[in-house]
């Protein structure tokens, strides 16, 4: 490798992780209680670096600049028909507008990484994260706790194991397409037996993702499927965490009692607004529900945790945006259901275009954070599932530019 080509490698790989251990970071030392200047404070820094590509945003694509105004428009209404908007709300517009031109920038940056680079970064991603998680685990998770981390069972530097998987599950999905048998199996086996270990359902999810990303009906990988599949199966019926993740109607799991409150919300506020939506950041304004006092006798607090968040990110869109929402959630199924078609049609490790691959895991693994666990709209997934669709969409309009240009001209 070149000069030229350490030189991005060396700058493109602490300013990742610099955006998954921000939120944290700041979150824990600065007792915010968010991960949202954390989040403001890495793409703050990313947009500016990406100061030479500003001029390019001119020439954004029509569909971006549509779904741009739409969302624009429809948070004006809001607005217009409730009156106004929390102080929460207001202070959060800029930033995430900051948030989506700066994903823009890095989609427009992207474009001119070499593929050497990109191979390069996703191994090492994953390896990284590799041994974060066992050096953690063997520590009892007390690492994080001497450095001050308030989390559960938190993975120093990346927070709660829920947080961590967010955050290395697409690299990984990734990982496990480019390298060899050996370097697969061997990293595929740590995050798998993590995912068990810890335990944590979003890494466990990213295992199943790998699952049907990779099913082909071949004597060998029909085994190799039988047998994890036989493993996650034993230990889910002897699991009480799992047991209790999905048990939403009994007993008093938190985890369960959450992620119902999300739905609970997000139904509650999909009909009380006629389809319209509470508005943008304004999901935990509403009246309490019935779940959400449960949580809080739970606690033995005022207010029950994870109103604003909405426990994931579908249940926000859906409270927030309405029939919008919903129609944000089918785009993303109709990305999601395109990248899988893609990616299965690598057929042989390390064929495609990295970046393209890579963008295609990011938005494939983003169906953890938007249907299973989420923390908002300001998190790393967010921005690189952004970051993804936008280089996506660039690729996918050149290539129909090309098409066009080939197809002989009618008589």
């Amino acid at each position: 490798m070149d000069k030229y080509l350490r030189a991005q490698f060396l700058v493109m790989l602490p300013s990742l992780f610099f955006l998954g251990i921000a939120p944290p970071l700041v979150g824990a030392f600065f007792k915010v209680g968010t991960y949202a200047p954390g989040i403001i404070l890495s793409v703050g820094l990313f947009f500016v670096f990406l100061s030479r590509f500003w001029l390019r945003l001119l020439s954004a694509q029509v569909s971006t600049l549509i779904w741009f105004a739409l969302l624009v428009f429809w948070s004006l209404a809001q607005i217009i028909v409730s009156g106004g908007l929390d102080d929460r709300a207001i202070y959060s517009l800029l930033p995430f507008f900051l948030l989506m031109i700066t994903a823009k920038l890095v989609a427009l940056y992207w474009a001119h990484v070499d593929d050497r680079v990109v191979y390069l970064l996703i191994v090492t991603v994953v390896k990284v994260g590799g041994v974060l998680v066992v050096v953690n685990f063997f520590s009892g998770f007390e690492l994080g706790h001497l450095l001050g981390y308030p989390y559960n069972k938190s993975i120093f530097p990346f927070g709660e194991p829920s947080h961590f998987a967010l955050f290395f599950g697409a690299f990984w999905l990734a990982f496990c397409l480019v390298v060899d048998k050996v370097a697969y199996f061997i990293w595929g086996a740590i995050y798998f037996s993590m995912a068990i270990l810890l335990p944590s359902l979003s890494l466990l999810i990213y295992v199943v993702i790998l699952i049907v990303m990779n099913l082909r009906f071949t004597p060998s990988r029909l085994l190799a499927l039988t047998l994890v599949v036989a493993c996650i199966l034993i230990w889910a019926l002897n699991s009480s965490y799992l047991l209790s993740r999905i048990n939403f109607f009994g007993g008093v799991n938190l985890s369960g009692l959450v992620y119902l409150q999300g739905l609970s919300d997000a139904y509650n506020s999909f009909f009380e607004t006629s389809g319209f939506g509470l508005g943008f950041q304004m999901l935990g304004t509403q009246p309490a529900s019935d779940v959400s006092v449960q949580i809080a006798r739970i606690l033995g607090t005022d207010e029950a945790t994870n109103r604003f968040d909405g426990g994931f990110l579908a249940a926000k869109l859906l409270a927030e945006y309405g029939v919008l929402g919903l129609l944000m959630i089918l785009f993303y199924l109709r990305c999601a259901v395109r990248s899988l078609a893609w990616i299965r049609k690598v057929r042989e490790r390390g064929a495609g275009e990295l970046k393209e691959l890579l963008c295609h895991c990011i938005v494939l693994g983003f169906s953890v954070e938007l249907f299973v666990r989420g923390i908002g709209y300001f998190s790393a997934g967010v921005f690189l599932f952004l970051i993804a669709v936008f280089y996506l969409s660039r690729i996918d309009a050149r290539k129909k530019a090309f098409i066009d240009t080939r197809e002989p001209l009618s008589d």
